[in-house]
């Protein structure tokens, strides 16, 4: 296994997602790599959906995996439902995705930690083809 690589996000000018660093970097890694896809980041930058769909692409060409890390489902929209719209899109393509979901602020346990992880394959029946299977 390699060494953890950064791949471009943000933009600081203008500020926003790196719309052209972040599939090039991704695109770039090596085949069958894991990339991580985090719901909430420092810089409140979130892809829209069209480019997380042109992101599921060059994953689905890549091999890649996907890890999403999805914390306090609803606040980022306002909406429950729209939140996961994502991992749902990576599901509908085929892809694997691992997810790390944390909602204990949604059910006002601060200072707690409540959460659910998900393994969700597509290509797959046997979990331990899955590259996450060891992390128990």
């Amino acid at each position: 296994m390699g060494k953890p690589q950064q791949y471009r996000y943000y933009d600081k000018m203008p500020v926003g997602l790196d719309v052209g660093g972040m599939p090039e970097d991704i695109k770039n890694a090596p085949d069958c790599s894991i990339i991580s896809c985090s719901a909430h980041n420092p810089s409140s930058v979130d892809a829209t959906c069209l480019r997380w769909k042109q992101i599921a692409q060059v994953i689905k060409e890549k091999v890649h995996f996907s890890f999403f890390d999805i914390a306090y489902q609803g606040f980022a929209s306002g909406n429950v439902d729209q939140d996961p719209f994502v991992p749902q899109y990576f599901i509908s393509q085929g892809l694997d995705i691992v997810i790390s979901q944390l909602f204990a602020k949604n059910i006002s346990l601060y200072g707690e930690r409540c959460g659910y992880y998900h393994e969700r394959s597509c290509t797959s029946n046997n979990r331990e083809q899955l590259p996450l299977s060891s992390c128990r």
